[in-house]
């Protein structure tokens, strides 16, 4: 009898619609924003903003675009995600900070 083995993955443009390809990059490319939530000082702060907002606007253009459920519920997760590590940021961030002025 054969030996259990998962099957060799198919190229994802046979399986996956187009607008769904660029999800394994952006796992890829934002895999690290995470860590953003313990930012200590402000040139992290300023750096996690940018790749947050970035990453946000990635994920939303995937999901926008991209057809496949599945891929579609998990890049939405993603997006829901980044905003929680946003409002996290905003936290660390004002107040390893000067408040700003009145």
């Amino acid at each position: 009898r054969p030996t259990a083995g998962s099957p060799p993955p198919s190229p994802p443009s046979a399986t996956t619609p187009q607008g769904c390809l660029n999800y394994q990059a952006l796992v890829t490319k934002w895999g690290g924003i995470s860590s953003c939530t313990t930012c200590s000082d402000a040139s992290c702060c300023t750096s996690c903003f940018t790749s947050t907002k970035q990453a946000l606007t990635d994920y939303k253009a995937l999901v926008a675009s991209c057809t496949d459920p599945t891929i579609k519920a998990t890049a939405n997760a993603m997006t829901i995600t980044i905003n929680r590590i946003i409002a996290a940021i905003n936290e660390v961030c004002a107040t390893s900070q000067s408040p700003p002025p009145p």
